[in-house]
């Protein structure tokens, strides 16, 4: 189920925002949910960048 979330929002941020590769917080939020996956991360690091994921979507949603 993660990885099917993790090739959705790919396929979905391909489709609003071409360059949505540049944002390291994406990319961090990614590489954890992978690491996740392989049970190499811990929830808590997990947590955290999915909180950063949601403060800078909040960000953008403002503008």
């Amino acid at each position: 189920m993660a990885q099917w979330s993790l090739d959705l929002a790919q396929y979905i941020l391909e489709l609003v925002d071409d360059d949505w590769r540049t944002f390291d917080v994406i990319q961090d939020g990614f590489a954890v949910n992978e690491l996740w996956q392989k049970e190499k991360a811990r929830m808590h690091v997990v947590r955290q960048a999915a909180f950063k994921i949601h403060r800078s979507a909040k960000k953008v949603r403002m503008r």
